[in-house]
């Protein structure tokens, strides 16, 4: 199972085509909230898509680097960065391949790309955040939740393979897609204070035909 092959950059890049704004020049309205509450300095954003929340950041005075797997998305963070004069360090590569410093930044934004990785590679991933978050440092994450109605759907198919608890692989997009649960969310941030967490169920306009999702988003500070 090759997750970071071409044919999952490939669909991405056709995702970041068909959106229609996705909130893509809003930050993420918990982000906002809590501006007060994050230390100025760097900001990492894994998967920063079309830079809604890097973009925010960099306009607020910090020093933001982002990823992509997505050449799409990065090209149009980049075009979006310019035209509002703002300085962000973009690169075009896959979660799996990155390492991050410890001890470093202030925040650490993943939103909507944790579901895509297995158990292994968001173990990986999650505690090279939590090393590479300074002290009193913030991380936050939105994910795919079992509320999701696509888990559903996955669950009762005879052609998609479970190949983990909860973890679905898409053999046309070679990926795995991962949906959470409350628990393991507050699991994964039993070594922060919780900031905020909450569960969504909403309609999604953004790709597509209208569609609703399940998401679960929590923000907690290391301690």
């Amino acid at each position: 199972m090759k997750n970071n092959s071409n044919k999952a950059s490939t669909y991405w890049d056709n995702f970041h085509k068909d959106i229609k704004g996705y909130g893509a020049f809003r930050p993420d309205p918990v982000l906002s909230r809590y501006l007060k509450l994050i230390s100025k300095g760097k900001v990492l954003d894994l998967g920063l898509g079309e830079g809604r929340n890097a973009l925010f950041f960099a306009k607020n005075g910090f020093e933001v680097k982002g990823i992509d797997i997505s050449e799409t998305a990065i090209q149009s963070c980049i075009k979006r960065a310019k035209e509002a004069k703002l300085e962000i360090d973009v690169k075009l590569q896959n979660i799996r391949d990155l390492d991050i410093p410890e001890n470093t930044y202030s925040l650490i934004i993943a939103t909507m790309v944790l579901q895509f990785l297995n158990k292994k590679e968001r173990d990986i991933i999650f505690k090279k955040i939590k090393k590479g978050l300074k002290e009193n440092g913030i991380f936050f994450m939105r994910v795919f939740s079992l509320q999701d109605p696509s888990y559903k759907i996955k669950l009762e198919s005879d052609k998609i393979e479970m190949i983990e608890h909860d973890t679905f692989f898409l053999k046309k997009r070679n990926m795995c897609i991962h949906y959470f649960s409350e628990k393991e969310v507050k699991f994964i941030f039993k070594d922060f204070q919780i900031i905020n967490f909450s569960e969504i169920y909403s309609l999604d306009l953004a790709h597509g035909e209208p569609h609703y999702h399940g998401m679960i988003m929590c923000m907690g500070k290391k301690i």
